[in-house]
């Protein structure tokens, strides 16, 4: 797995974890890195715009890249949860796919937004969603539906909306669970995890930036900030993704 550049699982294995993930944050000017295939190369994007990509980015196009041979044109994607990923997944869905991207969310705001980054359709959270998404494919159901929530409602409604042979990638890590049952489910259908991604996977990412297919929703803060940017996380204040800025990057962008 590290040799095909999927870093994601072969590091947890070698006991090497990735700067970020649970161990050497970057929440400082400057970080270790312990091996150079943590470093790709951004070229000329803004680092405050490349930023994101590394997680947020890179975490959505993995998850949609190993479903993309099930996604075919005039099918249907759901992404379930309009936060900062979910934004980038109707932006790869629409960059990468020729399907019918139905965004769902509790906010009307958020929805907005989707409407904005690219979704063909909304629905909004709640009991009927399942049958507002049956009827917008003419009772097919979804090829692929995206969870970045993974409580129970939200599996429960991806279960339901899903066609034979339809992907289900449960990336939000919300808790949930849901009962699988061979008489129950359509004919085919998959539950998948999807973690992070790895570095070939980020190259990529970064070269759809470049060439100004994928656009960042970004909230800015100076490092000696970071509490109130995890106060205004955990309040739902942020529009996109945090970015940290050490106080010499900040003055520069200024």
């Amino acid at each position: 797995m590290c040799r095909s550049g999927e870093e994601n699982f072969c590091l947890y294995q070698k006991a090497i974890r990735a700067p970020g993930v649970g161990y050497d944050g970057g929440h400082a000017p400057y970080v270790l890195i312990p091996e150079a295939r943590f470093l790709v190369p951004i070229g000329d994007l803004d680092p405050i715009e490349a930023a994101p990509l590394t997680d947020a980015g890179l975490t959505t196009y993995t998850a949609i890249k190993s479903a993309l041979a099930g996604i075919y044109p005039g099918s249907t994607a759901v992404v379930i949860g309009i936060g900062g990923l979910g934004l980038y997944a109707v932006q790869f869905l629409r960059q990468l796919t020729g399907a019918r991207i139905v965004a769902v969310d509790s906010s009307e705001a958020r929805l907005k937004l989707a409407r904005e980054y690219g979704a063909d359709d909304v629905v909004t959270t709640g009991t009927n969603a399942a049958d507002q998404i049956r009827d917008l494919t003419g009772g097919i159901g979804a090829a692929f539906v995206l969870d970045w929530v993974g409580v129970n409602e939200t599996l429960a409604t991806g279960v339901a909306v899903l066609s034979w042979r339809g992907r289900l990638a449960m990336v939000g890590a919300g808790g949930g669970s849901i009962p699988f049952d061979f008489f129950k489910e359509a004919p085919g259908a998959q539950l998948v995890t999807s973690l992070n991604g790895g570095g070939v996977a980020l190259k990529e990412v970064v070269d759809m930036a470049s060439l100004g297919r994928i656009k960042n929703l970004l909230d800015r803060y100076p490092l000696s900030a970071v509490k109130q940017a995890y106060d205004d996380f955990k309040q739902g204040h942020l529009v996109g993704r945090a970015v940290l800025i050490p106080e010499a990057s900040a003055a520069r962008a200024a």
